[in-house]
């Protein structure tokens, strides 16, 4: 088992090193601990103004005022990852790697899943506008183009005990479901599978399939089909039961796809803190 975890300087790093180090203690999973530096969002050259010495000048002033920036920030990202690296080792995680790297958050995360199980990442970066809580471009990006679970953490770490999994028609629930049972770190917990909306034999057979199976992996698991819009049944599902993770399929059939990267999900973001996991097969 091996876990990409992604970390700044936000709120959310210390959530994802509680959550990395609570699925790594009980497997010795190792861990991929990644810090981004993104230069556009660090730098704000708009700050620098006029200088009465001439463009040359200011031209100089502007390289020197970016390169003092970036190694300020690749400080701090070494001292974090230091710090977060001797937390996961005494809470049992096993070896534990960082690095830190210069560019855009999409393409790192894409070259560094490779050997990855699973991507552990805050529901919003550093530069995240807090006054509209979006989910971010960068998460919708990531998870796109992941091949391997990814976990979204809210700001604080509850221990993961029982889990709602909202099951959709759609080929990214059955996966879902393998997803679960075969990743050690899940297990064993109560898990509910939850479908919203129009039922039907098809649907009911998929569902106790996908029952048995995790209940083979040690999973109490029961199922519910409830009616209504998935949009507000779920979140009121996850806070009225106390769930403390919320399982989805990345890209369903229904009207759950409308509810991953939409509008509906930063409501979703707003009115829980639980984590999400987003799962998807890559064609």
């Amino acid at each position: 088992m091996r876990i990409l975890a992604l970390i700044d300087q936000s709120i959310y790093a210390k959530s994802v090193i509680d959550y990395a180090a609570e699925l790594a203690a009980g497997t010795g999973a190792e861990v991929d601990l990644l810090h981004v530096l993104s230069r556009v969002e660090l730098l704000d050259t708009t700050l620098l103004g006029y200088h009465p010495g001439g463009v040359a000048v200011l031209a100089r002033n502007l390289v020197e005022s970016e390169e003092r920036t970036m190694s300020e920030a690749r400080q701090r990202a070494d001292v974090l990852l230091l710090e977060s690296r001797a937390s996961l080792l005494e809470r049992g995680a096993g070896v534990v790697r960082t690095q830190v790297v210069e560019g855009d958050v999409s393409g790192a995360v894409q070259e560094a899943q490779a050997e990855a199980s699973l991507i552990i990442m805050g529901k919003r970066g550093e530069h995240a506008d807090f006054a509209r809580l979006p989910l971010g471009g960068n998460v919708e990006q990531i998870v796109r183009a992941s091949r391997c679970p990814v976990l979204l953490v809210p700001r604080s770490h509850t221990p993961i005990k029982n889990c709602l999994v909202a099951f959709d028609r759609g080929d990214s629930s059955r996966f879902l479901i393998d997803v679960l049972s075969q990743c050690e770190p899940f297990g064993p917990m109560s898990c509910t599978l939850l479908h919203v909306g129009d039922t039907d034999e098809h649907l009911a057979v998929a569902m106790a399939a996908s029952a048995e199976q995790l209940m083979a992996a040690g999973f109490e698991t029961e199922i519910k089909v409830d009616p209504g819009q998935p949009e507000k049944v779920i979140p009121e599902r996850v806070v009225l039961g106390k769930f403390d993770l919320v399982a989805m399929g990345a890209f369903g059939a229904s009207r759950i796809k409308t509810m991953i990267f939409g509008s509906l999900t930063n409501e979703m973001v707003r009115a829980t803190q639980t984590p999400v996991l987003l799962s998807h097969r890559v064609p």
